[in-house]
């Protein structure tokens, strides 16, 4: 487990329901699949998912894939004029695992100025690709402190069929001596 302090989650709300973090992954349905893309989808889905958050008064971080912006400009800009987070998913859609610390650094200085210039808005959070942050790439946690990214969401507490890190921490917890917060995904 990681050290750090764990940090109380879960306000309660005057209507007594509990807060919840709604997140979205913006990618394309091939994204990470290695097979041909296809006809995109992105930005008919999104417009609709925008719209039923609309409806039901919802707000949400979306967690947006490089790939995505550089060729949907205007589709993260919109994501953020109705009140949505912008956060950063990668440039592309690969396992930690499969960069280096220097591509990480790299890409997460292209991308959040990049980011930053579509929204007019500062990008706090980060969520890699598979939720890949496991032991073996707990550096890229150091890479995200460094570049004054507030909050990580990239552990998956658990384990299945391509990721996961068992003995992870469950809540959400401050990453060493650092101000990064990490967001575990909930696991039960």
């Amino acid at each position: 487990m990681l050290p750090g302090n764990e940090i109380n989650g879960g306000r309660k709300l005057k209507n007594g329901r509990l807060d919840i973090a709604m997140t979205v992954d913006l990618e394309e349905w091939h994204h990470g699949l290695k097979v041909p893309s296809g006809r995109s989808q992105v930005v008919e889905d999104t417009v609709w998912l925008l719209e039923a958050f609309v409806q039901e008064d919802v707000h949400a971080t979306f967690f947006v894939l490089g790939d995505v912006a550089k060729k949907h400009p205007r589709l993260i800009r919109r994501i953020s004029e109705t009140g949505h987070e912008i956060a950063f998913h990668g440039a592309e859609h690969v396992f930690l695992s499969e960069l280096t610390p220097e591509h990480f650094r790299q890409d997460l200085s292209e991308w959040l100025p990049r980011l930053e210039d579509i929204t007019g808005k500062k990008v706090f959070g980060f969520r890699a690709p598979f939720f890949s942050v496991v032991p073996k790439t707990i550096w890229a946690l150091e890479i995200l402190a460094e570049n004054g990214i507030e909050y990580d969401s990239s552990i998956y507490p658990g384990v299945n069929d391509r990721y996961g890190w068992m003995g992870a921490p469950q809540y959400p917890t401050r990453f060493r001596d650092s101000s990064l917060v990490l967001f575990p995904v909930p696991f039960l």
